[in-house]
Order: structure tokens, then sequence, then C-alpha cells
């Protein structure tokens, strides 16, 4: 499964408030790594957009190369997700039903476990 220009789709389908600054920037570094990859996310709240591309463009990241969708027809969503290449969970607040879709879609789940109860 490869990205748009045969880079890697790294893909995290969980709502963004569960995006910390910690876990977006360890994100960037693995784009600054994989200079094919390309960032999708969920496009909720469309508000957070500006933010996202600007944090991106901070870590010397290319914001075009952020992908975002809202959510996917209830049809279809597991075979979207299946585009993705890999599915990297954030940590204060894991993935749950997002984390289970991805991997009954086919997609490789990585994730940390936390202290948290949430985690």
């Amino acid at each position: 499964r490869k990205g748009g220009g045969g880079g890697v789709r790294v893909a995290c389908f969980n709502n963004l408030y569960k995006v910390t600054l910690k876990t977006f920037a360890a994100w960037m570094r693995i784009l600054q790594v994989e200079r094919e990859a390309v960032l999708w996310l969920l496009r909720m709240p469309d508000a957070a957009t500006p933010r996202l591309q600007a944090e991106m463009s901070a870590a010397g990241v290319d914001p075009d190369r952020l992908i975002l969708t809202h959510l996917f027809p209830r049809d279809v969503h597991l075979k979207v997700k299946s585009a993705a290449t890999i599915f990297l969970d954030t940590l204060a607040y894991n993935a749950h039903s997002s984390a289970a879709d991805s991997l009954a879609a086919g997609v490789p789940v990585v994730t940390c476990a936390g202290a948290a109860m949430p985690s």
C-alpha cells in the first residue's frame, strides 16, 4: 500500500482532540525521515486545518503532505481505510474502535501502552 507519489500513507483516524503536540511532533519526525510519506487524518473539526498546517511547516514538513478527509460512509469505511499503509495511534487517549476498524481493514496499528485507563 503506497501513498501519493509512491510514499507511505501514515494514518490516524482518531478524533483530533486525541492528538497532543508530543504525538504530532513524533509524526513529524517520521515524515522528516520518510520524505515520500503523507499524513492522513480525519477533518474533525475543520477549524483545526490551519493549525495542523502551521505545525507541519514549523517542523519543516510541507503542509501539502497532509491529507484530510471527513468521516467515511459506514458501507465503505473499511475499504477506504485499507488504503492506509499504517495506523499510528495517539498516546494520551488511544484509538479503540478506530484501531479495531484499521486492523479489520488489514492496516497494521502502532500504539503504546499508557498509564491512564483510556491508553
